[in-house]
């Protein structure tokens, strides 16, 4: 029980269930780019089992084989650049919601210790502003009331 109620408030936090669905993204993707080189693998060796078993010539075996070679290291190659952008992405979305809490969360513990005079400032389009703007008016009024 102990475990679930654990995995439960994992998945309940914005940060985490983020972290989750970008590593989901990321295996779902290698899983799938694994699937279909194994079968692009598997297709490749029927198609040259049947063509020596209706005997065509060696240079038309060659050939398939050489396509389906460059079209096996083309997959991996995309399996790879596709996971590397899942997790650029990931990182990117990650640092843009999450990189203003730092801020926030140091001005608060400021606040919490007394200091009033405290202000704190995040990047110019960052999504939480408007709740930087009101934690600096806040910090303002206390230490307003603080004087009095």
């Amino acid at each position: 029980m102990s475990n679930k109620r654990t995995l439960k408030n994992f998945l309940i936090r914005p940060r985490n269930q983020l972290t989750f669905s970008i590593f989901l993204f990321t295996g779902l993707t290698l899983l799938f780019s694994l699937f279909t080189i194994i079968n692009l693998n598997g297709l490749r060796r029927a198609i040259l089992g049947l063509g020596s078993g209706y005997q065509l010539p060696v240079e038309a075996l060659e050939s398939i084989d050489h396509g389906f070679l460059i079209t096996i290291t083309a997959s991996i190659f995309l399996c790879g650049v596709s996971i590397v952008a899942a997790a650029l992405m990931g990182m990117s979305v990650t640092n843009r919601l999450f990189g203003p809490l730092v801020p926030i969360r140091n001005l608060i513990a400021q606040l919490k210790s007394g200091n009033y005079a405290a202000r704190g400032s995040l990047r110019k389009n960052d999504e939480f502003q408007e709740l930087m703007t009101e934690l600096n008016e806040l910090a303002e009024s206390l230490q307003k009331n603080q004087k009095t």
